[in-house]
């Protein structure tokens, strides 16, 4: 791994292991609820960060990049859960488009956000090949994004732990404030690994 992505990885996990610790050995309830509950400063900074990434990889200028602004800007609305502010629901969520109840205007806003991304989704999945000769070549955008994504899979299967892996709700209802902490410290590091993704703006980079 290059040195300067170790760094960065290190300082951003030795961060969040000292906030972990000191927030369930040096907190109260209350202020560790402010800072690691949903809607709390972590979430909110998750989502930040998301929105600069966006930002900043639009600066770039190229396709590849301009589809990833996109599909950070989506995680940084994400974060603020305002996939579902503006409608009776998560737009993401099939019940959602099945539903009688939800209003037809709301169904095809919401399927044309869903198209995009998966339209996005297709271009960047045609890219692997390119992304996974950048990963054995040890390039530190290609590393950044590959982390960053580890980052969000190990988080989103401590959100949904209860429902994939039924013999663990009782571990999950018991340690919940611990694996809330976890989640969203690991959405906190997939951020700012999709910021480093956009640094540096090499030559390389911005012609892919």
């Amino acid at each position: 791994m290059p040195k300067s992505l170790g760094v960065y990885c290190l300082v951003i996990f030795l961060t969040l292991t000292i906030s972990w610790v000191y927030s369930f050995y040096g907190m109260s309830m209350e202020h560790r609820t402010l800072i690691w509950a949903e809607h709390g400063l972590v979430e909110s900074l998750a989502a930040l960060f998301f929105g600069v990434a966006a930002l900043l990889a639009l600066l770039i200028r190229t396709r590849t990049y301009n589809v990833f602004s996109f599909l950070m800007l989506m995680a940084s609305l994400r974060e603020l859960d305002l996939h579902k502010y503006w409608t009776v629901d998560s737009i993401l969520k099939t019940r959602f488009y099945l539903s009688e109840t939800t209003p037809l205007v709301e169904k095809m806003a919401g399927g044309a956000f869903v198209i995009l991304l998966l339209l996005s989704a297709i271009y960047l999945f045609k890219r692997i090949p390119i992304f996974v000769k950048n990963l054995w070549g040890l390039q530190v955008q290609s590393l950044a994004v590959f982390f960053a994504l580890a980052c969000l899979v190990v988080a989103k299967k401590i959100d949904s732990m209860a429902r994939l892996f039924p013999f663990l709700a009782d571990f999950h209802a018991q340690n919940n404030a611990f694996l809330i902490t976890i989640e969203e410290g690991l959405e906190l590091a997939a951020a700012l690994l999709f910021i480093r993704a956009c640094f540096p703006l090499s030559a390389k980079s911005k012609s892919n």
